[in-house]
């Protein structure tokens, strides 16, 4: 398994944002245990996370407190109401009332500030997650590009190795290709050969530019017989090229072809020639 394919995946971030379905949780916990790369990439990824959640949570307004501790103080303990029981007598009594209250009104006042402060910060919070996960998505993708052009890179460099150590082995045989005067006497084309394995790699050299509907194609004489080898565009970025296999090759030869290229060649077209030595 490539573990470096499965973190930049972004399975971990939908794990942790809990987007993902119960069997990917569980395929996420099983691969943390096994793959000591990724229990530590998800360690890193919700500390990141809680870092950020904490930074940008959003507090309540520093009066909102006092302003609820005021009305409930503002608001009489007891009220007492006086009546006349008798005029005419000498005492009178003072009668307690039930004591009025506004704490249930304090209440639900406290109840709805909570509730709309606990709205602003879900809100806040959902958005922030949507960005993180946007974010996340986005250098999950990149990653996996940079991952695909470096694994392009690497086999590249390893295909051009490998030519290398073809050119310079000893059973391989260097033939080189020269202008034919009247069409390109200035030609000057590489082809390495190998005999035993009948590989052989083209150093495409210095050929004109072919025009768009054409194409070079590269020949081998067998028996007095050129055989098809592949064909090629000076356009191309790449110098050396793998071309088909042949055996009992006594020359090569390069023509210009239609595009695709042809059984047979147009000797009126040949640009380049050199026989093995």
């Amino acid at each position: 398994m490539n573990i470096e394919e499965y973190i930049a995946s972004g399975i971990l971030e939908n794990y942790i944002l809990g987007n993902c379905s119960s069997q990917e949780q569980q395929e996420v916990e099983c691969m943390s245990h096994i793959y000591p790369e990724i229990r530590e990439e998800l360690t890193n990824l919700e500390v990141s996370m809680e870092n950020f959640f904490m930074e940008q949570q959003v507090a309540p307004p520093v009066d909102l407190w006092d302003a609820i501790a005021q009305e409930i103080d503002d608001e009489p303990m007891m009220a007492q109401t006086s009546a006349s029981i008798n005029e005419n007598e000498a005492d009178s009594a003072v009668i307690p009332q039930k004591k009025p209250t506004r704490i249930a009104p304090v209440i639900s006042l406290i109840s709805a500030v909570a509730a709309v402060f606990l709205g602003i910060l879900y809100l806040n919070t959902t958005k922030k997650i949507n960005t993180i996960s946007d974010e996340l998505s986005t250098l999950s993708a990149q990653n996996a590009s940079m991952n695909d052009s470096l694994s392009r890179t690497v086999a590249a460099l390893e295909f051009k190795s490998s030519l290398l150590t073809f050119v310079t082995d000893p059973a391989s045989k260097s033939i080189y290709l020269k202008g034919i005067p009247g069409k390109y006497p200035e030609g000057n084309v590489l082809v390495a050969w190998n005999p035993t394995d009948n590989k052989v790699i083209l150093n495409k050299g210095n050929l004109p530019q072919n025009p768009p509907d054409k194409q070079y194609q590269l020949w081998a004489i067998v028996d007095g017989t050129p055989v098809d080898l592949g064909v090629f565009d000076m356009g191309d970025q790449e110098t050396l090229l793998e071309m088909k296999p042949v055996s009992g090759a006594a020359a090569f030869a390069i023509t210009l072809e239609e595009r695709g290229g042809k059984p047979t060649p147009n000797l009126e077209e040949l640009y380049v020639l050199g026989e093995v030595g």
